[in-house]
């Protein structure tokens, strides 16, 4: 089976520990390393590997 192109994540670890989380995210690099992956996390751990970054602060986006 071929990964999806478009893998859309919204806090899909935010109940779990840091370390399971970690090793996760590098599941997901490995397997979806040709899709792209729309991660929306209140973890800064959980986005630190992505290639660009969205904050939003009270109404205003900051881009990264």
């Amino acid at each position: 089976m071929q990964p999806s192109k478009i893998l859309i994540l919204d806090e899909a670890t935010s109940y779990i520990d840091l370390e399971t989380d970690s090793l996760i995210q590098e599941a997901i690099k490995r397997g979806f390393k040709d899709s792209t992956v729309l991660t929306i996390a209140h973890r800064i751990n959980t986005v630190m590997d992505s290639t660009r970054y969205w904050f939003i602060d009270e109404i205003k986006v900051n881009d990264f």
